[in-house]
């Protein structure tokens, strides 16, 4: 990027905008004081650039305003502590000058010096650049008015160095308006902010304007959301990008023929990763109508993609009514996404299936999380001839599509009380048929309740077992089972091979719920906390 910035002496030239010619005729030689000779800037003052450009290049002119005394005028590099504690001196191989002295002659009234900024992309984005120039000559002197030049240097605002603060309820509205094609928008909270009276239209961000917003540990209260974009409920219709570090408190989503959550619709894809982390959400209330084949979750609809995740989140006091499908964190999770070190308490119905962390799994990871509250699906309201399962955990795994794409649940443990009329399990509810690479290792099901009216094929850690490997899982020995025609439980040993089986029932835990974690089933103490009367992840305490 090329700019002129001009340099002149008052008697010697007149510049005008770049349409317009500088005329450069020497002035005509008369009786001159050589006190009156000065060198002068055209323009001083100060500049404000961006270090998304790697580079600028100036042409720079320097007046004398007489044609009489030789001179030499050089440029001096102000001290950086001239402009305050903010700043850091740009670095010497990231600017210079074609000449960093001029040697004007008796007769020479006009110079030209190029400065040229190179590689600024490869600068701190967290910090904020400055460059002082200051015209100086020991022969003549410099109008003092105009004999600095001072250029800012930092990120653009909505860059990662330089975020958009968002402080009012007007700010957080606006922030889709403020998406940059191209690259990534930064977002950070500045304050609390109460959204009562606002009706919230779901923020969609494209792989063209992806978005990083961090809350910053501030709360979001009293959001509702109704409107959904392109079939898509929720803070965002669809994340692409990352966005961590909110409390959402009294939240309320209503809709139908939607996929809702808090958080987002949709979030992630395999060409463009949506992280969420550290969001907490508490007294959420989610109503979503007749739907086709719809997932609700408490965090977001849908989760996909390899580096799509969700970690320490939680969802808790929620309510959530859906017509087909429901979680407590996500609906639907597949494409190599993970959910990791998440916690769901509250009270899920519907009318097809429930997870007390996911609903549907295709191609996915659950690891280090758990459950409690209550789950109905299928009991209270019964969608005919789309009975779903429910588990504690996971609900439902299905056929990944390739032999390396396994669905992984892995050192979880549920409390819920479950009830629905098709299969259902402490940890997952049901194993597709063709699903042959569902694994659950190191879980323990702590549930008060296992109810299936019409499945006999529900056990204490999982329901129906097609091809599935299921190593050092446990089951509370007083949970209380209620499975219409299942067999008297009995225990299972690891099962190490893919093995199809009715059921998986576990072995029953002879301590308590935090002995279990801690001593037998393996839980690792650098992420739970065994403290209290049951596990909890430490991030929660910290």
């Amino acid at each position: 990027m090329k700019r002129y910035i001009l340099f002149f002496a008052a008697a010697a030239a007149c510049v005008a905008s770049c349409d317009r010619v500088m005329d450069l005729t020497p002035p005509e030689k008369g009786p001159v004081d050589y006190d009156m000779v000065e060198f002068s800037l055209y323009e001083s003052g100060t500049y404000d650039y961006y270090l998304d450009n790697p580079s600028y290049d100036y042409s720079i002119l320097i007046g004398k305003s007489h044609a009489e005394k030789a001179a030499t005028a050089r440029f001096d590099v102000r001290d950086v502590s001239d402009f305050g504690e903010d700043y850091v001196a740009l670095p010497d191989a990231n600017w210079e000058l074609s000449s960093a002295s001029v040697e004007f002659k008796e007769s020479d009234t006009v110079h030209e010096v190029d400065l040229s900024f190179t590689d600024l992309t490869s600068l701190d984005p967290g910090k904020k650049y400055v460059l002082g120039l200051e015209l100086s000559s020991d022969e003549i002197s410099v109008a003092e008015d105009r004999k600095t030049l001072t250029f800012y240097i930092y990120q653009e605002q909505g860059g990662d160095g330089n975020p958009i603060i968002i402080t009012t309820p007007d700010g957080l509205a606006g922030i889709g308006s403020r998406l940059k094609a191209g690259q990534t928008t930064y977002f950070r909270l500045g304050a609390d902010i109460d959204m009562s009276g606002v009706d919230w239209t779901p923020v969609n961000t494209t792989q063209q304007t992806q978005i990083d917003f961090d809350g910053c540990g501030y709360t979001v209260s009293n959001l509702s959301m109704t409107a959904a974009v392109n079939g898509d409920l929720g803070f965002f219709s669809f994340l692409r990008g990352r966005f961590a570090n909110v409390n959402f408190e009294n939240v309320t989503l209503k809709g139908d023929n939607v996929k809702a959550g808090v958080v987002a619709g949709r979030a992630g894809e395999a060409a463009c990763p949506a992280v969420i982390e550290n969001i907490k959400v508490s007294g959420a209330k989610i109503t979503i109508g007749e739907t086709t084949e719809y997932h609700t979750g408490g965090i977001c609809s849908i989760l996909e993609g390899n580096d799509s995740r969700v970690s320490r989140c939680s969802v808790t006091g929620a309510e959530i009514d859906a017509y087909w499908s429901a979680a407590g964190i996500c609906g639907y999770v597949a494409v190599g996404a993970k959910v990791s070190e998440c916690h769901f308490s509250g009270n899920i119905l519907t009318g097809s299936r429930a997870g007390g962390i996911v609903g549907l799994m295709k191609f996915g990871t659950v690891e280090n999380c758990y459950s409690s509250g209550r789950l109905d699906s299928g009991e209270t309201r019964f969608i005919q001839g789309n009975p779903g399962p429910n588990g504690g955990i996971v609900a439902y795994t299905i056929p990944p599509g390739a032999a390396d794409r396994p669905a992984l649940i892995s050192r979880c443990y549920s409390e819920c009380y479950q009830t629905t009329r098709n299969q259902c399990g402490g940890i997952l509810g049901y194993v597709e048929p063709a699903a042959q690479l569902t694994r659950i290792e190191h879980c323990i099901a702590w549930n008060e309740c296992v109810k299936s009216t019409q499945a006999p094929r529900s056990g204490r850690v999982c329901g129906f077992f097609k091809q599935a490997i299921g190593i050092d899982c446990w089951a509370d020995p007083d949970m209380k089972i209620e499975i219409t025609g299942n067999p008297p439980i009995t225990e299972d040993e690891d099962i190490v091979s893919p093995a199809t089986k009715d059921r998986y029932n576990g072995k029953t835990a002879t301590g308590t719920l935090v002995e279990t974690a801690r001593d037998v089933a393996d839980f690792d103490p650098a992420i739970w906390d065994f403290s209290g009367e049951r596990p909890v992840l430490k991030w929660e305490i910290e």
